[in-house]
């Protein structure tokens, strides 16, 4: 009975070929969407990483400050929980940096110093959250001169991220509500169109499974054929898209999205095009068929 039920939902999709392909080309673009979200979720996930891994506090220290005083600091630093890195960058290696910088321009070095600069210590932490507590320290250290912190630049992109997820979500949640609305008005259509030959297999004693269950297998068919025809579409654009958002964000190491999270993208397609599918065929049969 399965074989008949899959052959008949399949000569049933090529026999209303312009509706069936209508159907999928919707479905299509709402795994688009999904895809689209997902590659945004992976990139934006590798470069708040980056940023966060990057994020840190910056002491700047008076000239009067001993390097023995900021040495006893860094060290008393190292202790606390949560801080990864304390480096110290002396007054002579802050000119070496800044002349090593500006080294085309020898106009900008000429009237400077070589003392001028200020020594310096550069705090980074596991998270964001230890962040504030390490400028807190520093502001309240007679020896510091300036502290710059920079979480509001991280924690700003994180918002920004989330907005354009949350907008990306949205616009897969509608393109999928518009697909089971599509599938449920193409298999109705389709019903309708075979009204009479509905009607002859029930009276020759077609069980109403054995009328209803094709129906319900096209439905299924056109999501795993979209997902399908989407997932070939992602494959196909991560290789272009890609190297243009890494030239995008160029001091970032973004990898490509591996063959396995591209594979998982589009199982989860597949079962999600089943899962539409299947559900608008099922309320248009109940809707539409009355045996």
């Amino acid at each position: 009975m399965l074989r008949r039920v899959f052959r008949n939902a399949l000569l049933g999709a090529v026999r209303h070929s312009g509706l069936s392909l209508a159907t999928i080309l919707v479905i299509t673009l709402a795994f688009g969407a999904t895809s689209a979200f997902a590659l945004f979720a992976f990139g934006s996930e590798k470069i708040i990483d980056y940023y966060e891994s990057r994020a840190l506090v910056t002491a700047f220290f008076k000239d009067d400050a001993t390097e023995e005083q900021i040495l006893a600091l860094r060290d008393e630093l190292l202790e606390r929980p949560g801080v990864i890195e304390v480096v110290y960058t002396s007054k002579d290696e802050a000119f070496a940096l800044y002349s090593e910088q500006f080294k085309d321009r020898p106009e900008l070095l000429e009237s400077i110093p070589t003392n001028i600069l200020p020594a310096s210590l550069d705090v980074r932490t596991e998270s964001l959250d230890i962040l504030p507590q390490i400028a807190e320290f520093f502001q309240g250290n007679e020896l510091v001169e300036e502290v710059t912190f920079y979480q509001d630049v991280v924690e700003r992109f994180k918002n920004l991220v989330n907005v354009a997820r949350i907008s990306l979500l949205g616009l897969t949640g509608v393109f999928s509500l518009i697909s089971i609305v599509v599938v449920l008005i193409t298999i109705g259509l389709i019903i309708h169109s075979m009204e009479k030959e509905i009607e002859i297999m029930a009276l020759m004693g077609a069980s109403g499974a054995y009328i209803r269950l094709p129906f319900i297998v096209q439905g299924a068919l056109y999501g795993v054929i979209a997902a399908v025809i989407s997932g070939g579409l992602l494959t196909l654009a991560v290789p272009v898209l890609f190297p243009y958002v890494r030239g995008f964000f160029a001091n970032i190491p973004l990898p490509d999205p591996s063959i396995f999270f591209q594979l998982a993208v589009v199982g989860l397609e597949i079962a999600a095009g089943i899962v539409i599918g299947t559900f608008g065929s099922w309320v248009a049969v109940n809707r539409y068929l009355k045996v």
